[in-house]
């Protein structure tokens, strides 16, 4: 599921005059097409990757997971996008770690999510292994009780999306980032 999508086209005025210049191979007119838009998604994927490591305390590797460039080739040319999935990490992936007392004991999870921001201590969660095997964070939710056990209930905790991070991106940042990207296909 893609939330933001940025999409890349050439001018027509640039397709005329390329295929001017190359009236006698078409297919070279669609590599060199196929290669720009290619060029320009990746430079895209890099541009947004950036927005969001500067938001978010999340490795390269953990961003590019969510960000997919596209290329589409029709009859009339070539076209590209950029989209970004809105997969939620789990909170161990921003650094979440166990927050000792005085005495030794464990007092909470401390994790630092968005860059900027102080490291929230949460007092009632823990670090355990779920489904699979992964680390992942835990909290007890005090004032809902299981019927069955009469225990606080269990939840999972998550922390920002990637695509939120984009979200938050104002709508000129974006025009411009798109209007950059499609001045590198005019040259």
């Amino acid at each position: 599921m893609a939330v933001f999508s940025l999409d890349i086209r050439f001018d027509p005025v640039q397709q005329a005059r390329l295929r001017a210049e190359f009236s006698g191979a078409p297919e070279k007119i669609r590599r060199i097409l196929v290669a720009a838009v290619r060029k320009t998604t990746t430079g895209a994927k890099t541009e947004a990757s950036k927005i969001i490591r500067s938001r978010l305390r999340l490795s390269k590797a953990r961003v590019d997971e969510d960000l997919t460039p596209v290329t589409r080739q029709t009859a009339e040319g070539a076209s590209g996008s950029l989209r970004v999935t809105a997969t939620t990490p789990r909170l161990i992936t921003y650094g979440a770690r166990l927050k000792f007392g005085r005495d030794r004991k464990v007092s909470g999870v401390i994790v630092s999510a968005v860059r900027g921001e102080l490291a929230t201590l949460l007092k009632h969660a823990w670090i355990a292994r779920g489904k699979g095997g992964t680390e992942m964070v835990f909290e007890r939710v005090l004032g809902e009780t299981s019927a069955k056990t009469g225990r606080a209930k269990i939840r999972r905790l998550f922390g920002p999306s990637p695509a939120g991070a984009l979200r938050g991106e104002s709508e000129t940042r974006l025009n411009e980032l798109e209007a950059n990207l499609n001045a590198r296909l005019a040259k």
